[in-house]
């Protein structure tokens, strides 16, 4: 994403401490930095982060909730 695509997220994520919680659930041993994303509609083939994202477009924050 664009810098300006991805501020909403950026903003929730910060916001709610999303980051502090990974790297406290990984300090508590419920996780760790290392994770395989696996296609469930592609016959469960591994694919890459890239892979997840293409063809993703970006949603328009209206501001409405």
């Amino acid at each position: 994403m664009k810098p300006e695509e991805r501020h909403a997220l950026v903003e929730r994520i910060e916001s709610r401490y999303g980051l502090r919680q990974l790297s406290y659930i990984k300090e508590l041993g419920m996780g760790n930095d290392r994770y395989t994303l696996v296609d469930i509609d592609a016959e469960d083939k591994v694919i890459t982060a890239a892979d997840a994202a293409r063809g993703l477009k970006p949603f328009e924050d209206d501001g409405e909730r």
